[in-house]
């Protein structure tokens, strides 16, 4: 029998390789998400864990509510009087309090840098003073020092066009304001936090621009020595009034990890989509094609029937030149999922949402994953036309017609079709009659929403970066 299945395999090769590039297509989207996914997740991880290394505790309001759209917990702000009233708290050693919140940059040639509609966002804050709490280092120049400086990273002064002593514009609270460039930061090993764009004033600044006077988005803590981040935490919630809570560093990290995964949730939806679709459509081809195989071999399997071979073998034939063509076809979709995650890697960078430089991640599950849906897909398209071909009698052999077509299920294929066009047809004439309908009061409540929307516009950009914050100032995903 594996001589008859290689023959089979090598006499239809290139249909079944026609057939085979759905899955490879459909496996290669699997397994690029996947990898992308990981890469991800294990980049920033590291990313955080590194500008987090100092921090041990962070002092924030309790959420709100939990934004839409991957925005994350949205919080009040802090009351910056609480810096010095908790700095007496036992294990801690130094503390600041962190603004961060919607400001944009203009770049030397008058347009604004990058786009936060639907890339990274455009963050403002202050520079912290203490290192051990500030993920920010410089690259250039120094740290702003006086009203009219800014830091900027080191991704927006590539992309502006703007070096150390050269003036700009940033919009934030207010008119637009004129400032100049002393100094270029760096994120850890990045140029900025996933690509945003983030410009550093003094703290007065930040707080009259970004955020608002005498208030922080948060307050973070470096431990004394022998001093554990959740002992800090747990010393820090006791001071505490009603309203606040105290995270230890790690859960910052992890939290600020999680919202940019969820931001690109939508985007590694849309590919799982598309890989799908991509697999669906490889499941009928290979449902056709061994349709078609197995009416072309009916004399073969009836042959093979009259010298003995029993109905269970005939079919287990069939289903084994799937598997192969699954394995093939998955293995290749898995090599071509790694350039798949580098062009989707590239695609990411291409719409702002830069993702900091480091080694693909390929995981087992991966390659399982790719091989299961590749191969499972494949065996079960094929197992009707196996069937077929295990009912086929001996006396077949004898029959001098070869079959061109299998005609399975002609009917049901029919009437199935009918019904789906027909399901189409009502569904696209029902929506708009439904939406002509709908109240005037309705109506007018979705005009409002989207009046609402559009001031939130200026929040929307912190999108990916930005977990916390009211309704007009957000808790950023850098809480220090």
């Amino acid at each position: 029998m594996v001589r008859i299945i290689t023959r089979g395999l090598l006499a239809h090769r290139r249909r079944l390789a026609a057939t085979a590039l759905a899955i490879i297509l459909g496996v290669s989207l699997i397994a690029g998400t996947l990898v992308l996914t990981d890469t991800i997740s294990q980049t920033f991880g590291g990313l955080y864990g590194t500008v987090y290394k100092g921090t041990a505790a962070v002092v924030r309001a309790k959420a709100a509510f939990t934004g839409i759209q991957g925005t994350g917990a949205q919080r009040p702000l802090v009351d910056a009087s609480l810096v010095g009233s908790l700095r007496t708290v036992k294990g801690v050693a130094a503390d600041e309090g962190t603004i961060f919140g919607y400001t944009r940059l203009i770049g030397k040639n008058g347009h604004a840098l990058g786009n936060p509609a639907t890339g990274a966002p455009a963050l403002g804050g202050n520079w912290d003073q203490v290192a051990a709490l500030n993920p920010f280092h410089l690259v250039a120049g120094h740290a702003p020092q006086a009203p009219g400086q800014v830091a900027i990273d080191a991704k927006s002064a590539r992309d502006g066009h703007l070096a150390v002593g050269d003036t700009a514009t940033v919009l934030a609270n207010g008119p637009p304001q004129r400032v100049r460039v002393v100094g270029i930061v760096g994120f850890g090993t990045a140029d900025s936090p996933g690509g945003a764009s983030v410009v550093l004033f003094t703290t007065p600044v930040a707080q009259r621009l970004v955020a608002a006077p005498g208030k922080f988005n948060s307050i973070s803590f470096v431990a004394q020595p022998g001093v554990s981040q959740i002992q800090l935490a747990r010393n820090l919630q006791t001071a505490l009034p009603a309203g606040l809570q105290a995270v230890t560093g790690q859960q910052a990290a992890r939290e600020d990890r999680s919202t940019i995964m969820n931001a690109l949730g939508f985007f590694n939806t849309l590919l799982i989509v598309f890989a799908l679709a991509a697999l669906l459509v490889g499941a009928f081809m290979i449902f056709n094609t061994f349709s078609i195989t197995v009416a072309q071999r009916t004399r073969e399997n009836g042959l093979l029937r009259a010298v003995g071979a029993s109905r269970r073998q005939v079919l287990s034939a069939v289903l084994l030149e799937a598997v192969v063509v699954g394995l093939l076809a998955s293995a290749v979709g898995l090599a071509l999922g790694v350039a798949v995650a580098g062009a989707l890697k590239a695609l990411l960078g291409a719409l702002g949402l830069g993702i900091p430089a480091g080694g693909i991640v390929f995981a087992v599950r991966t390659v399982i994953v790719g091989l299961l849906v590749g191969t499972g897909v494949t065996v079960v398209a094929a197992l009707s036309p196996a069937r077929k071909a295990g009912k086929v009698a001996p006396i077949a052999a004898m029959q001098d017609g070869v079959a061109t077509s299998s005609g399975y299920g002609s009917k049901q294929r029919v009437f199935a079709g009918a019904g789906i066009l027909a399901a189409g047809v009502a569904a696209l004439f029902t929506g708009p009659r439904e939406r002509h309908a709908q109240p005037q009061a309705h109506r007018r409540h979705r005009v409002g929403a989207d009046d609402l929307r559009r001031p939130g516009q200026l929040h929307h950009h912190l999108r990916l970066l930005h977990p916390g914050g009211d309704q007009y100032r957000r808790q950023p995903v850098l809480h220090r």
